[in-house]
């Protein structure tokens, strides 16, 4: 999920609407497709090999990877459909990291800036 974000730039109301029939990956590609933006629209946001490889492990450990209608972010104790269970996972391993809270909007920011930009200059 962490890579997802990081590695993609969605929003959190777009990453926890994914089901698995909206990921495809290949060997030397792979998509999301995120059928309900913030505005209505639909998208279709290519994957780098780190996100490939981080869902490709996940779907080997998913209750229902067959079903395509069976949302994403599930395990056997249900699915996860809460912003809050984002932010709370998010700073569990920021936290093992050692880093300060982060919220999941501060990701999408940093997604596809030039690595310059994030530097400070001074």
């Amino acid at each position: 999920m962490l890579e997802v974000l990081i590695g993609t730039g969605v929003r959190v109301g777009e990453l926890l609407s994914l089901c698995n029939g909206d990921v495809e990956i290949a060997e030397r590609s792979g998509k999301l497709t995120i059928r309900q933006t913030k505005h209505g629209g639909y998208r279709e946001i290519p994957l780098t090999i780190d996100v490939r490889k981080a869902l490709s492990n996940y779907l080997e450990t998913h209750p229902k990877a067959d079903d395509p209608n069976t949302p994403l972010w599930a395990s056997t104790s249900g699915s996860l459909s809460h912003r809050s269970s984002v932010m709370r996972i998010l700073n569990k391993y920021a936290l093992l990291a050692g880093l300060e809270r982060i919220n999941p909007h501060a990701l999408r920011h940093t997604f596809g800036r030039p690595f310059g930009r994030l530097v400070n200059a001074s």
